[in-house]
């Protein structure tokens, strides 16, 4: 097994590790202290990556949508259920409930910005490299994983293309999102079609150069645990006994 270096300052799974503690905390939330805390806490980080705010702000926007449409809801069934309920709890609690889910929303855009899920995968297969098992079952996983990261950004690429095809001819193009849905959904199985004879393509040409003969197999990159992660985990520690001292 070759092993490349990893580029990045932090193992993949400490941001996991932070993101996962973080979202719990999130609904652990009792006073108003603790939200100001974690709000903070998330605060410093998006500050210290400004570079990637309109990035962050893409992924959340849609929610930023949706979300008065939530508590409108929320508070639409609470009424019609809960006859006993007054406007002003039922408002706050959708309120707080909203602000748990903003907050949440806000920390997974900022973690998928900040780490590639391909190099996820990559110290999670490191990780078990370490253990020195030899599991077939578990390279397949791996693979399956990293073939399904690759058929996102393909596929989307595809759809592009078409679109700008179309463009070139000179053809009418949508108007609207809902247009544009729909222009998409026509030639949709086409591109499920294609996508399906490529991965049995791929396929073909993974048994030909003997996948799977060789247990572990092709090139990792070395996700070692660090100092920087163990002073990474001692922080994570600290944040989350500070928030339940807050309580």
């Amino acid at each position: 097994m070759n092993l490349i270096k990893s580029k990045s300052d932090i193992n993949p799974i400490v941001y996991l590790a932070y993101i996962f503690i973080f979202i719990v905390l999130v609904f652990q939330i009792e006073i108003w202290k603790q939200a100001i805390w974690l709000f903070s806490f998330l605060a410093v980080v998006l500050y210290k990556h400004r570079k990637l705010l309109q990035s962050i702000f893409k992924r959340v926007r849609p929610f930023l949508f949706f979300l008065p449409v939530m508590v409108l809801l929320y508070m639409l069934f609470s009424v019609i259920l809960v006859e006993s309920a007054g406007w002003t709890d039922i408002f706050y609690t959708a309120l707080v409930s909203g602000g748990k889910l903003l907050i949440m929303v806000i920390a997974m855009s900022v973690f998928l910005e900040l780490i590639d899920p391909s190099d996820l995968m990559d110290a999670f297969r490191f990780l078990w490299l370490r253990t020195g098992l030899k599991w077939r079952w578990v390279e397949d996983f791996f693979q399956l994983i990293y073939l399904t990261l690759r058929f996102f950004p393909t596929f989307q690429e595809e759809v592009n293309n078409n679109r700008n095809f179309k463009k070139a001819l000179g053809l009418p193009e949508p108007t609207g999102k809902i247009e544009m849905i729909k222009q998409t959904a026509l030639y949709l199985p086409n591109l499920i079609s294609n996508s399906m004879h490529r991965a049995t393509n791929l396929g073909f040409a993974m048994e030909v150069r003997g996948y799977g003969k060789v247990i572990p197999r092709g090139i990792a990159k070395s996700y070692s645990f660090r100092f920087i992660d163990f002073v990474a985990l001692i922080v994570l520690f600290v944040f989350s006994l500070e928030f339940f001292l807050l309580a």
